[in-house]
């Protein structure tokens, strides 16, 4: 097999999982739309066009970034640019889903009729090239699902096409308030490379958003610190 069309397994509500081999490099948009009990993605290493990269149970375009199909225990990657047309369309299963902050864009249907979703965290807090297409969340139950965003970005939020759908936005902790006093100064410096140096993660530490803990984030805090925003 070479090619996988359009809503080719559409509707196939037993499938559990699927391993997409080596010789597969043409995956039509929706191929596996309304998989409901899809709950393992994985890609065979050698195949040239896509990945399922650091076990995210999802198949990845691997030449621009871009999540084609996920499932209701994907985990999606820091390195993401786009989740495409579809990509978790009928995943009622799906509970929770984090954003990352490097997706640029979401396209049309992408979380249409994910309909047991409770939690989105949306790590986007840069929205001058965000671009997001149409019903990405239709049939989401925005009236009970929380939306998390960044620190700083609920009135962003609110303010957006269908994400001001969401009932519930939520802030999350400060990103660069690492020891958790509410105040940002020279002590979340030492408590960030303490946490670096232990291999913990702390999402109030992570001050560049990227799902890790590193010495970007330092450099983020410092330049944080000297232009002088120490506030909460």
């Amino acid at each position: 097999v070479k090619m996988i069309h359009n809503y080719a397994f559409y509707g196939c509500s037993a499938l559990t999982s699927i391993f997409i081999p080596e010789s597969v490099t043409w995956i039509a948009t929706g191929a596996f739309a309304g998989c409901s009990s899809l709950s393992s993605i994985a890609v065979e290493n050698n195949n040239p066009v896509y990945d399922s990269r650091n076990n995210c149970n999802a198949i990845i375009l691997t030449e621009n970034n871009s999540l084609l199909t996920g499932c209701q225990n994907t985990v999606i990657p820091t390195s993401v640019i786009t989740i495409e047309e579809s990509a978790f369309e009928g995943c009622s299963k799906l509970k929770s889903i984090t954003i990352p902050s490097s997706v640029t864009k979401i396209n049309n249907r992408a979380f249409s009729g994910c309909t047991g979703l409770k939690h989105i965290y949306s790590k986007v807090s840069e929205f001058s090239n965000f671009k997001y297409q149409s019903e990405i969340f239709g049939d989401v139950p925005t009236a009970t699902c929380v939306l998390h965003v960044p620190y700083g970005t609920a009135r962003v939020y609110s303010s957006m096409r269908q994400w001001c759908e969401f009932k519930n936005i939520e802030e999350m902790a400060n990103p660069y308030d690492a020891n958790g006093d509410h105040e940002v100064n020279i002590a979340d410096i030492n408590s960030l490379v303490d946490l670096i140096l232990s291999g913990a993660y702390a999402p109030n530490a992570d001050a560049n958003g990227d799902g890790e803990l590193t010495i970007a984030d330092v450099n983020a805090l410092v330049s944080r610190i000297l232009d002088g925003e120490e506030d909460y």
